[in-house]
């Protein structure tokens, strides 16, 4: 059962970060702080509701304490190399985080068993899915704000 309550809630609630990603950015950009600053607290928070969405439903609520910083780092180094090639839209450097973090879950991540001996290929698309889902949900109102902050601050 937690399953589909962990898959329908990561389905929903991407679709709605999706959809209100520029609303939401500009809700964090209120915070008094620099574009690099609300982009890292909006990925902590993000990546504390990842965690504990996905920890919850594998039956604890720990939240590993590691991956919380490396997440939101990860993520902003993806939005500060947008910044650097300048990037017009959060696309290329979704696409380049997704990627990484697919290469990162495979070799190193906790998961790496099985997607290096996955059970059958529904398992292993499943869990390429999933992760992609994991890793935009975590980065897409950081990459917003990084990426598109200044031009977001101009239409308010």
């Amino acid at each position: 059962m937690s399953f589909f309550l962990t898959v329908g809630f990561y389905v929903v609630t991407l679709w709605l970060i999706v959809r209100y990603r520029r609303e939401l950015s500009r809700l964090f950009m209120k915070l008094p702080l620099s574009l690099t600053w609300v982009a890292f607290v909006a990925a902590i928070l993000f990546s504390i509701i990842e965690e504990g969405v996905l920890n919850l439903a594998s039956g604890t609520l720990f939240v590993l304490v590691a991956t919380v910083p490396v997440l939101a780092i990860f993520v902003l180094v993806a939005g500060k190399l947008g910044r650097l090639f300048r990037a017009r839209s959060i696309r290329y450097p979704l696409i380049g985080l997704l990627t990484t973090g697919l290469l990162f879950e495979a070799f190193l991540g906790g998961h790496r068993e099985s997607f290096q001996h996955p059970d059958s290929w529904g398992t292993l698309v499943f869990g390429i899915v999933l992760t992609f889902m994991t890793y935009a949900y975590v980065s897409i109102i950081s990459l917003t704000i990084v990426i598109e902050g200044e031009s977001l601050k101009i239409q308010d």
